[in-house]
C-alpha cells in the first residue's frame, strides 16, 4: 500500500534539506524567508511552494516573483556600494 506523494511534499523534502543546512550554518538567518518564483507562475503553484516551505520548517515565508527579487538584489547592492 503506497501512499501518493504530492508535488508539495516532494518540494517540501528539498526545502527541508535546505532548511537543515541553513539553520546549522546560519541559525540567526532562518527567521524570515523569501522565495522567488517565476513571474508567470499560477497562484495554485505559488501556494504549493509556500505550503512546502512551511512543511519543511521555514517560518515567516514570503513568495515573490523573480523580477521583484532581482529588483531587491539590485537595490541592496547599491546600498552596500554607498555605505562603504
Amino acid at each position: 500500500n503506497v501512499k501518493e506523494v504530492t508535488l508539495t511534499h516532494t518540494i517540501s523534502m528539498l526545502f527541508h534539506y535546505i532548511y537543515r543546512f541553513v539553520s546549522e550554518q546560519y541559525p540567526k538567518h532562518v527567521e524570515n524567508t523569501v522565495i522567488a518564483v517565476p513571474n508567470e507562475i499560477p497562484q495554485e503553484s505559488v501556494r504549493a511552494v509556500l505550503d512546502a516551505a512551511e512543511l519543511a520548517g521555514f517560518k515567516n515565508v514570503r513568495v515573490i516573483p523573480t523580477n521583484a527579487a532581482q529588483a531587491y538584489k539590485y537595490v541592496f547592492s547599491i546600498g552596500r556600494v554607498y555605505s562603504s
